[in-house]
């Protein structure tokens, strides 16, 4: 599905004339389905009924291995359109996304998102399936995937995938796995393992509509650079913003991040994820 994300070789000899720093890492099923939750989470006001809504928060704790296949099973027949019933095309298709959110099989979840984007009364017409996003998608994409070409880390070494895992890589060549990393260790230990309480906060005392708490967030980025976190992609992520290059001049710009939900790229690295 993210095939698209990659850039032309024009572009990827501008902005990276180096060459990548390390080969895409596939996404997993888990980011996968929380992507397509997090596009229902966008219109979430759309989804009225009780049943629909437990069928994403039950999609979710599948995705986190916290709901078990029956769960999901029973979340998705409950939250069938066809007894949920909504008149109107936006809010049908809004109870389709939610509905969809709710298949074991990734592929079919994902279909979430398209109709969380036809619930916006957007035209679709003359795109390919895989652009169907939204303007709220896009965002959530590059909120939950990151920058799949520069893999951020706290202690701002080299991110590489590694059988299956990562692996930090310093200037030197020096290599260790994430969990090992040695200049980690003593941002994530600042205060007696703070960042990691913060962080915990952050993922499972998320605010009514499903969205992280963007105060707690910026919490979380100050702590960490007073923890010593020299990565500025990881801080300005954050505190609700993301720098990126312009495809016309090639000049770096802010731009504003959000919302974040379950899956943001920064959160999950920082609690293991993948």
């Amino acid at each position: 599905m993210l095939a698209f994300l990659r850039p032309t070789p024009e572009y990827l000899a501008q902005h990276y004339p180096g060459g990548l720093a390390a080969p895409m890492p596939r996404a997993s099923d888990r980011k996968l389905r929380l992507f397509a939750c997090a596009c229902v989470r966008s219109i979430w006001e759309r989804l009225a009924d009780p049943r629909s809504r437990n069928a994403v928060e039950v999609a979710e704790r599948f995705g986190d291995g916290e709901a078990t296949e029956r769960d999901l099973e029973v979340a998705r027949i409950t939250a069938d359109p066809l007894l949920v019933g909504k008149p109107t095309e936006g809010l049908r298709n809004a109870a389709y996304a939610a509905w969809c959110s709710a298949f074991r099989e990734t592929n079919h979840a994902l279909r979430a998102r398209i109709h969380a984007f036809d619930a916006t009364g957007a035209s679709r017409r003359g795109m390919a399936l895989e652009l169907y996003l939204s303007q709220p998608q896009a965002a959530l994409l590059r909120d939950i995937f990151g920058n799949p070409f520069h893999q951020p880390t706290p202690c701002g070494m080299t991110r590489k995938p590694f059988h299956n895992q990562f692996a930090h890589v310093d200037a030197n060549g020096g290599f260790w796995l994430e969990a090992e990393c040695p200049a980690c260790r003593p941002i994530l230990a600042f205060r007696d393992g703070l960042i990691p309480k913060l962080v915990i906060r952050a993922y499972t005392d998320r605010l009514p509509d499903g969205r992280l708490d963007p105060e707690v967030l910026c919490v979380i980025a100050d702590t960490l650079e007073e923890a010593g976190c020299s990565e500025a992609s990881i801080l300005e992520h954050l505190r609700g913003t993301d720098r990126c290059p312009s495809p016309d001049t090639g000049v770096w710009w802010h731009r504003p991040t959000g919302p974040h939900f379950r899956g943001c790229h920064v959160i999950d690295l920082l609690l293991g994820k993948s």
